[in-house]
Formats: structure tokens, sequence, C-alpha cells
């Protein structure tokens, strides 16, 4: 894979294309292919999830924010908590 070519994809769906999810998702797989420690990666994934929980698109945020859950539990650093999302989420 070229991890180049991967993060203009991640962008270009991210930016000019407005499909969060698939942004999130190509994003995931230049993480994982650079053995789950690519920060740059990381914090896009986390970035959509904020944007997402922003626009109060819960089930998309979650699902993308999932995967930090996923890579937390691997490396021990919070990286965001759903259960603080309840308040919001009532309104």
């Amino acid at each position: 894979m070229n991890l180049a070519a991967a993060l203009r994809i991640a962008q270009t769906y991210s930016d000019k294309l407005k499909r969060p999810l698939k942004a999130a998702e190509t994003y995931q797989e230049v993480n994982f292919a650079r053995g789950g420690n690519d920060r740059e990666a990381q914090d896009a994934i986390f970035r959509i999830g904020s944007q997402l929980k922003q626009q109060k698109r819960w089930v998309e945020a979650l699902h993308v924010l999932a995967a930090m859950d996923e890579q937390t539990a691997r490396s021990g650093e919070p990286r965001w908590r759903p259960s603080q999302w309840t308040a919001e989420m009532a309104t």
C-alpha cells in the first residue's frame, strides 16, 4: 500500500467529498499499515469523530470514535469518553 496516496485519499474523502466515515476508515488503514502508532492518522480519526459529535451526528461519531476506543485499549492512552455524552445526547 502506498501510504502517501492513502493519506491523500483520506483527505479527499474528508475535505472535498464530505464522506467522514470513508475518511476515517482510510485513516484507520493507514494507522494499521504503520503499526498502529501513526499519530497523524489517529489525530485525524479523532478530529473526524469530534466534528461528527459537534454536528450531533451521534451514531456516526460513536462509530468513528469506537476505533479510537480500540486503539486506546492497546496503547493505554485515553482519547475519548462516550459516557460523558449522555447529557448532550438528551438535548
